[in-house]
């Protein structure tokens, strides 16, 4: 404990913060992660009081590198900062929406405003978990296909496509890709029935019971 309020808990080099460790400010500011030569440096996890976490790559004190930022209101970017700022990468909607975006590389993330956005697709029933465990998930995209299935985040694993042409597959993919990356599935196996109608934006019931 500093005598301004401040605390560190890890691991010491040449009396510095040097290694994996944990320092909370006065304020409630907390990181937890890797250091070097006394500075937040490497992999971690930073959290503010009003709700607002970090994820990823850090370089002198500050998000640099790719990385996660998720905002209490359940907003999220996922993609590249450079020295703070967001670069590029997914925006996430409280609502579900889904948008690969551009940033100027100037302006705060907090403030939401990308140089350019495109609507990719929109996550029904939306609770976002970041959770490393497999979880069920319906994908909306923007142009009309449906994925209802098993997935690692926003990555999508395996589960049922429909299609345009609203065939519906048996599909896999490899985990490596999100949702907003529109990843092609690794193997796909054609079902021999056709959905012919569905108001909601759900996925239908059909889907769903056979990825269960």
């Amino acid at each position: 404990l500093f005598e301004n309020g401040n605390a560190y808990d890890g691991e010491w080099s040449s009396n510095q913060f040097h290694g994996r460790g944990h320092y909370t400010w006065r304020d409630g500011r907390s990181y937890q992660g890797e250091f070097r030569n006394d500075n937040i440096e490497g992999s971690g996890i930073g959290i503010w009081p009003d709700g607002k976490s970090y994820e990823g790559e850090w370089r002198f004190d500050v998000p640099h590198g790719r990385g996660m930022l998720t905002f209490a209101d359940q907003r999220m970017f996922v993609g590249k900062f450079e020295n703070c700022f967001p670069v590029s990468g997914e925006m996430y909607e409280g609502n579900g929406d889904v948008f690969v975006a551009t940033f100027d590389g100037h302006i705060p993330a907090s403030r939401w405003k990308p140089a350019s956005k495109r609507l990719v697709g929109s996550h029904a029933n939306c609770t976002w978990d970041n959770s490393v465990t497999e979880n069920f998930r319906e994908f909306n995209f923007s142009d009309g296909r449906k994925f209802a299935g098993t997935c690692m985040g926003h990555r999508p694993l395996r589960g049922i496509l429909m299609r345009q042409d609203k065939t519906l597959a048996l599909v896999t993919y490899d985990g490596r890709s999100s949702f907003a990356e529109d990843p092609t599935p690794s193997t796909e196996k054609i079902l021999s029935w056709q959905v012919t109608s569905h108001a909601s934006g759900a996925a239908p019931a059909s889907m769903r019971a056979l990825t269960l």
